[in-house]
């Protein structure tokens, strides 16, 4: 199984080589090697052999964590803002701020999705196109 303290370190290593290296094509290339050593990496713990079961649980959670990473915030915030809803109808009690807590959370992960699209979109309308300046 891949080590979760390798995968961690991986957005950490591509931050320093961004920030620290100034040739830009080298930068590009270690980049690059980074991104292919991970693929790599991934790709033997796909293909090591154990006991059948162990493989295909490990096949199964590197599949798992790559396909739906992105989407367990917005599942999990349904789920919570689901389990609210539920406990108010079937008159579950719980306290004031689990209530809040709960019934807020898909609605502030829609809130963050949207303010995250206007950042994006503001800093791609405002990125100085170099090309354009010869």
């Amino acid at each position: 199984m891949i080590p979760q303290i390798v995968l961690s370190t991986i957005p950490k290593i591509l931050s320093t080589i961004d920030k620290s290296v100034q040739d830009k094509d080298l930068a590009a290339q270690l980049q690059q090697r980074t991104v292919e050593a991970t693929l790599q990496l991934m790709e033997k713990a796909v293909q090591t052999e154990t006991v059948p079961w162990v493989d295909a649980l490990a096949k199964l959670i590197v599949v798992t964590v790559t396909a739906f990473k992105g989407l367990m915030r917005p599942l999990l915030g349904a789920a919570m803002t689901g389990a609210a809803i539920y406990m108010q109808v079937k008159g579950i009690q719980a306290p004031d701020w689990l209530d809040a807590v709960l019934a807020a959370a898909f609605p502030a992960w829609m809130a963050s999705r949207h303010i995250e699209k206007v950042r994006k979109t503001n800093a791609e309308k405002n990125a100085v196109n170099w090309s354009d300046l010869d």
